[in-house]
């Protein structure tokens, strides 16, 4: 069985494919290649660079994580980057479902370009076929790959104070803005780490700014983790740089890893939280909450375990499908009886 999987300019969405292409190796499709590939990737990684070349190589499947297409003989797999999370939170009367103008893009690719979705679960497969108009037979159900080998790193020896994880998006609704004041005074009172997007130096230039104020800002209680892509918003002997090795879970690791996580209200990252039962706060890009409230929600936020959707109880493995581990392997199954 022949594999290819597409990498897009935001190397953060491989994460939905890197378990499958860690059990199943094959060729990346990468039509963006700059004479560089991202470091977690084997460095002899096969790379493809358009269709051309796709042709000769002549794959099964092509799995993406973005709203692509490439024309050929192969079957196109969507593994979706955010897929169904924004529909297991809409509303469950059919007549005031409204379709954004990313959702229109999704009714065309999901129904004319690609042969099959998987999804983690038949609630999520249930939903995106009602929502999408889809044939359930097109819907597959492979559980969550993305987070089948996430680790403890045992990062903070300070287990006086809880150590809470800052993970700001890079988009136009980042909360970088409300929480530069904030940010630095919750240091006081806690451990703080912050990991950039792995995008952030596509950023504006304003943005990068604010980043680069909340690094001089610093105090010794609130540390960075290192990535070469911005590389220039300090410098690595800092002794407030996490260095590690710039792999392709650092963030999941780093959402086990520490007790708290606040992130932006249009990021996908609170999933990882409930999937790892870790609590977290979705924050304002514009609305800065006042400090003492904010301390507040930090100290007395609770895990997430069960869900209401629908008027109906539901349990995380209900939306993720099942915790052991096996869904890289679980995926690789549903292809071999779909070739």
């Amino acid at each position: 069985m022949k594999v290819v999987y597409y990498l897009t300019t935001n190397p953060s969405q491989f994460s939905f494919l890197y378990n499958i292409y860690k059990n199943h190796d094959g060729p990346i499709y990468y039509p963006s290649y700059n004479d560089t590939i991202p470091s977690y990737l084997n460095s002899n990684a096969k790379i493809l660079t358009n269709n051309d070349e796709l042709k000769i190589y002549n794959p099964d499947f092509i799995l993406y994580t973005e709203l692509n297409y490439e024309e050929g003989p192969w079957k196109n797999i969507y593994i979706g980057h955010g897929y169904g999370y924004d529909i297991f939170e809409n509303s469950c009367d059919d007549s005031i479902i409204s379709h954004d103008d990313y959702t229109k893009d999704g009714l065309m690719y999901y129904n004319k370009y690609y042969n099959y979705i998987f999804v983690p679960s038949k609630l999520i497969q249930d939903d995106i076929s009602k929502y999408y108009n889809i044939y359930l037979d097109k819907i597959k159900c492979m559980g969550y790959p993305r987070l089948d080998n996430i680790k403890n790193l045992y990062l903070i020896n300070d287990k006086t104070k809880k150590t809470i994880l800052y993970a700001p998006s890079w988009s136009i609704k980042s909360s970088l803005f409300a929480m530069r004041n904030n940010i630095i005074t919750l240091s006081n009172d806690f451990n703080v780490i912050i990991l950039f997007h792995s995008n952030m130096m596509k950023s504006p230039t304003h943005k990068i700014k604010v980043a680069k104020e909340i690094v001089q800002n610093k105090s010794n209680n609130l540390k960075f983790v290192f990535r070469e892509e911005y590389s220039e918003l300090f410098n690595k002997s800092d002794k407030n740089i996490l260095d590690f090795k710039d792999d392709m879970y650092i963030l999941q690791n780093l959402i086990l890893s520490t007790d708290f996580l606040l992130c932006d209200k249009e990021s996908g990252v609170s999933w990882d939280a409930i999937f790892l039962e870790k609590p977290y706060l979705q924050l304002d890009n514009i609305i800065e909450l006042d400090y003492n409230d904010l301390k507040n929600k930090i100290n007395n936020t609770e895990v997430k375990h069960n869900f209401i959707h629908c008027g109906s109880n539901y349990s995380i493995e209900d939306i993720f499908g099942k915790q052991d581990g096996k869904n890289a392997e679980r995926c690789i199954n549903l292809l071999k009886e779909l070739i």
